[in-house]
């Protein structure tokens, strides 16, 4: 087998084949010429300072986020959802106890930050032919602000897709500084807080599914940001959607940018 170094570059070779004509990782360039026909393959090769490391793994669109001092920059480059945003994984699985991130969301309607804890790899069941467990802090820029609030809407996911949700509302705007989004899991309940101020607690002695995920250390940590367009609607009912907004509905705003501190 090669050394690691040759490895290295004969991949940063393919990848400036491909189209990748540069390794050019800063944020100013937001990965643009670090992207080729495979942009997390490539990115991940030319940009070693890239948002993977520290327990946390790009699941997709690695090019849409750069880390400077610990600090990861996640990017919405463009009206479509096909162009906005990524998802980042954690290989921690948590049970009991706090569990948190820092955030800045992104600005401006329909693109959403979020930091949320599921025991089926991240992914919301769209078929909805199995159970799975999930808390979800969803930080919405179109409702980021008005009167220096902002309104953030949380869930708990438990059975098939049904959904416990509720609106919180935070005295600050949510997309202008760094606040601290976290997850307090007990025995009997758990608390969404922000800041370290509980702003919902959830009974869950009679939510087997959601108590059994917490014992057992089976729900992972992930953040990501997403978008919804009048061409891609988002996932979520209609009161979700309707406040999500669409990206396009101010099509030269680009690029929108969230920064995360795990």
């Amino acid at each position: 087998m090669a050394p690691a170094s040759l490895r290295v570059i004969i991949l940063v070779a393919i990848c400036q084949s491909q189209g990748a004509v540069s390794c050019d990782c800063s944020w100013t360039n937001n990965g643009e010429y670090c992207s080729g026909n495979d942009g997390t393959h490539c990115w991940s090769v030319c940009c070693p300072n890239s948002c993977s490391g520290g327990g946390w793994t790009v699941a997709y669109s690695a090019q849409r986020c750069q880390m400077s001092n610990g600090v990861r920059r996640i990017s919405c480059d463009g009206p479509s959802m096909h162009t906005c945003g990524m998802r980042l994984t954690s290989s921690n699985y948590v049970g009991r106890g706090y569990h948190s991130v820092r955030i800045k969301a992104a600005p401006g309607p329909g693109v959403v930050t979020t930091f949320y804890l599921s025991n089926n790899g991240g992914l919301y069941d769209k078929t909805k032919t199995h159970p799975w467990v999930e808390l979800d802090f969803e930080i919405m820029g179109n409702m980021a602000g008005p009167g220096g609030q902002s309104r953030i809407w949380t869930n708990m996911f438990t059975d098939i897709a049904v959904e416990h949700n509720q609106w919180i509302i935070v005295p600050f705007d949510v997309t202008a500084d760094y606040h601290e989004f976290g997850f307090e899991l007990g025995d009997n309940s758990i608390s969404f807080k922000v800041d370290g101020v509980p702003y919902r607690t959830v009974d869950i002695q009679h939510h087997e599914d959601v108590r059994s995920s917490i014992w057992s250390t089976s729900l992972q940590e992930f953040v990501s940001v997403w978008g919804q367009s009048s061409q891609d609607p988002g996932e979520g009912i209609p009161e979700f959607q309707n406040a999500l907004g669409l990206l396009d509905s101010i099509p030269n705003g680009f690029p929108r940018y969230a920064e995360v501190i795990m």
